[in-house]
């Protein structure tokens, strides 16, 4: 019913084409998936499906939802909306790079004879190429990070019976986007999370004379060594989507949830082929396939100084995330639609 475009990054394929009877009109509601994937992406919650399928289609089928670990699934959401970090070579600033060009110029007979990589302009190059944020400055990044999970997680939950909610796009109209916008800075503001309150006062450091195109320093980085986007932190594309991403219960009907397998985490890959086998679904996967989709999607496959996922919980406020985390996904303390994730596996 709706997938992605094929992407293309460096030459090479990182997400295939998905899209499967996306334009397919169901006899009963006169509505295809491509009406509400325009809108909302390919995050729909239960409840659009159930608009555009029609009753007849979503009684009589099988329904299962996929609920990932979530200490996998927040690390995942972070690398998805932070492809500047992760997936950008680094951009140096103007003014690191005017400090570089007159030190070089100022030391010339030092360096006038030496090829050019290793002279300091060449350096700076070769500096700004084979890194991103993300390897050059790790601590930052992991300390933002954890900052960025947390104002989601110590945040409200917002209505999840709300079309508006999963909205795709910070451009287009909606009244949720700027509430979630405030929901996340009262959130920062509550705990002090210095860093991420700094994302929303930033003005550009430096703006392209060829295109007008604003760029900002990194608040959680110190040296001014590097730029990045103004505007995708101004919009809010770096964090919204609590409903749309988190999942916090869009997979719950309203009145009762039923869990007739659970697919252990461990070699998910062969473990999710054999519940669609189970149960029927003519869906193939294995460990191959899995591996194949997962580490290609979100620029993680080739990711340059990949850390392992316990790394990014290990920083400074690592215990703080590791609670709320428990605390969100693991007890029955927060709301109706909340789902314990210890009484699923023990069942």
């Amino acid at each position: 019913m709706a997938g992605d475009k094929e992407e293309i990054i460096k030459g090479e394929i990182v997400n295939e084409n998905t899209k499967l009877n996306i334009d397919k009109k169901f006899d009963s509601t006169g509505i295809c998936a491509e009406d509400y994937q325009q809108i909302y992406g390919n995050h729909l919650p239960w409840f659009m499906i159930k608009r555009i399928v029609g009753d007849d289609i979503w009684n009589e089928y099988t329904k299962f939802t996929i609920e990932r670990d979530p200490f996998d699934r927040i690390l995942s959401l972070f690398f998805f909306l932070n492809p500047l970090i992760f997936g950008n070579d680094l951009v140096v600033s103007q003014n690191y790079r005017e400090e570089v060009e007159k030190y070089q110029k100022n030391n010339w007979e030092i360096y006038k004879n030496l090829p050019f990589h290793e002279k300091p302009i060449g350096k700076m190059v070769a500096w700004q190429e084979q890194n991103t944020l993300a390897t050059a400055y790790p601590d930052e990044i992991r300390s933002y990070f954890e900052e960025w999970a947390l104002v989601q997680l110590e945040a409200e939950t917002q209505p999840l019976m709300d079309d508006l909610v999963y909205g795709v796009s910070p451009h287009v109209e909606n009244p949720y986007v700027q509430k979630e916008l405030n929901m996340y800075k009262a959130t920062a503001e509550k705990f002090k999370l210095t860093g991420f309150l700094k994302l929303y006062n930033l003005q550009p450091a430096w703006i392209n004379p060829n295109n007008n195109i604003p760029f900002m320093n990194f608040p959680y980085i110190d040296e001014l060594k590097t730029i990045t986007l103004h505007n995708y932190y101004r919009d809010g594309s770096h964090i919204l989507g609590q409903c749309r991403f988190l999942n916090y219960g869009n997979y719950f009907d309203g009145e009762n949830l039923q869990v007739d397998h659970v697919v252990d985490f461990k070699n998910v890959g062969d473990n999710i082929g054999k519940f669609f086998n189970k149960y029927d679904i003519g869906i193939k996967c294995d460990k191959n396939l899995y591996d194949a989709a997962t580490q290609n999607a979100h620029y993680r496959k080739n990711l340059k100084g990949k850390q392992p996922k316990e790394w990014w919980y290990n920083g400074p406020r690592g215990e703080w995330v590791h609670k709320v985390i428990k605390r969100r996904f693991y007890n029955d303390n927060m709301n109706d639609n909340q789902i314990n994730f210890n009484k699923i596996i023990s069942g």
